[in-house]
């Protein structure tokens, strides 16, 4: 979380810039706010495919975990419903899966971002700091 955290302040400013670098002076409110916006909507989009993707993973988790649970209960000759604990470590571990699922995902696409970032964005530094008149 921490390197997500100061990696996303540290590039703020250059996504705004690189937005910005090519827009006329009097098209700049308009430039700065479909950015704010795609931001806006992006992170939105993003949080819901996550979300989407934890929390699949945390109810197959406990789905798989408790049938296997039942099924070495019922072997030992022992009521099939888990105890108390049994679920709340059950419930743990599908929550770690889940979220780590997550995390992969949120990586990969920051991967992918990253190359198209790379391949697709040619600002030269000179452009980025230019004042206009």
């Amino acid at each position: 979380m921490l390197v997500i955290a100061a990696g996303l302040g540290l590039l703020f400013v250059p996504v705004t810039l690189v937005a910005m670098s090519g827009v006329a002076d009097a098209e700049s409110g308009v430039a700065a706010s479909l950015r704010n916006t795609g931001q806006q909507v992006g992170g939105s989009i993003g949080l819901a495919v996550l979300g989407t993707v934890a929390w699949t993973v945390v109810a197959s988790s406990i789905h798989a975990q408790t049938a296997r649970a039942a099924a070495a209960a019922a072997r030992a000759g022992q009521p099939a419903r888990p105890g108390q604990a049994a679920l709340t470590a059950i419930y743990r571990h599908a929550l770690a899966a889940g979220f780590s699922r997550a995390f992969l995902v949120m990586a990969g696409v920051m991967l992918l971002a990253l190359v198209i970032t790379i391949a697709a964005i040619r600002v030269k530094r000179a452009d980025l700091g230019e004042a206009r008149s």
